[in-house]
């Protein structure tokens, strides 16, 4: 069975990615990829505005206030 629809263009995504990360907007950084601004806000949406892979550490219970 195949895949339908567009593939995912990992390297675009991770040019875009870290352009993100030196500072350039979103609206700038699809441009320079050459990505339609839906496709750049949706890259964003999908990974809750982050990079994917660079999640946030998880709390101890200490911090929360959970510990017995």
């Amino acid at each position: 069975m195949t895949r339908r629809g567009r593939k995912r263009q990992l390297d675009v995504e991770s040019e875009y990615w870290q352009l993100l990360d030196s500072g350039v907007g979103t609206v700038e950084a699809c441009r320079r990829v050459g990505i339609t601004r839906k496709t750049g806000y949706r890259w964003r949406a999908e990974s809750g505005g982050m990079p994917p892979g660079r999640l946030p550490e998880p709390r101890s219970t200490d911090e929360v206030g959970l510990a017995g």
